[in-house]
């Protein structure tokens, strides 16, 4: 098997898919930079060959597993530890962390900035609900997406080779939009991020968690806003990508958005069927009091009675 080093990996992968210098490493690095990294006379942080081998579709530790120094090493773990508080919902201390943190120099510029104005809006849009939340966090959404995509505009994120940090931004600002009275406006930036991941070179295994995320929130807004068959249609393949990537837990999720869907045009059978789907899924899953929801719902709104 032969080997590369990292510069040459990037640009024999680089030039197999296509992609030129100045599209691969915008908003990551300067293009002069890119090419003295392909030519091995400089060194890459990890995060920004983490960010290079997302945008090619590719799992950056399949290739690289090591840190080139303590800085590095050290800014990897305080991270990994801002994430691990969010993942808890320990939102308190996540911000006392991320306070600490940014005004440190590894965290003024560049992807670590991104990852802090990233974590802090996750913040917001998790622990509050008032709509000046979510303003605050577009404010800090926008600027973030900004590091590394300088000329963003929504009307074109099909366009971009999004890394996962990206994608998440995006997603959260649609998640805004929502939330602050825009429906529509957040309906049309997933359908942008769903172009985008299908387009993308990642392999479909990477990118599932993103794709059946998306597909989710816009199969619900589709049936809150009234666009039922569209809600219908995503949500199938939402149910079909869920299966396909052994999504288990958000697959009876992406059924009950079919099943609103189906009930709205009037297709009370289907929708009783899929209730029943996604209620024993849940429960299959341990998932008890998202399944009584579901069940109260339908009966308290549908006036239908999941089948015990």
């Amino acid at each position: 098997m032969s080997t590369y080093s990292v510069g040459e990996l990037i640009r024999y992968l680089r030039k197999a898919k296509g992609i030129t210098q100045k599209a691969l490493c915008a908003g990551i690095c300067d293009q002069a930079t890119m090419s003295r990294v392909e030519r091995g006379t400089q060194v890459l942080s990890k995060y920004s060959f983490d960010a290079l081998m997302q945008r090619l579709g590719e799992n950056a530790e399949n290739y690289f597993s090591q840190f080139v120094g303590a800085d590095d090493f050290e800014t990897f773990q305080l991270r990994n530890q801002i994430n691990r508080l969010l993942v808890k919902h320990d939102y308190l201390e996540a911000g006392k962390l991320i306070k600490t943190v940014e005004k440190t120099p590894p965290f003024k510029d560049g992807l670590n900035l991104q990852f802090l104005l990233s974590a802090k809006a996750s913040i917001l849009i998790q622990s509050e609900t008032e709509i000046s939340a979510y303003k605050k966090a577009m404010n800090l959404l926008f600027p973030a997406v900004r590091v590394t995509i300088p000329a963003f505009k929504e009307n074109m994120i099909h366009s971009y080779l999004l890394t996962d940090n990206e994608a998440q931004i995006v997603n959260n600002i649609a998640t805004c939009y929502f939330n602050v009275g825009r429906p529509e406006r957040a309906v049309d930036i997933y359908y942008e991020v769903k172009t985008s991941l299908e387009k993308s070179f990642v392999d479909f295994d990477e990118k599932a968690d993103k794709y059946t995320l998306v597909l989710y929130n816009l199969s619900k807004i589709l049936g809150i806003i009234g666009r039922y068959g569209e809600g219908i249609e995503i949500a199938e393949t939402g149910r079909k990508a869920c299966i396909r990537a052994n999504k288990a837990r958000l697959l009876p999720r992406m059924v009950a958005n079919k099943a609103w869907c189906l009930y709205e045009i009037g297709d009370k059978k289907n929708c009783q069927k899929l209730l029943n789907q996604a209620y024993y899924g849940l429960e299959t899953l341990d998932l008890f009091t998202e399944a009584e929801t579901i069940k109260a719902y339908a009966k308290d709104k549908l006036n239908l009675k999941i089948n015990n």
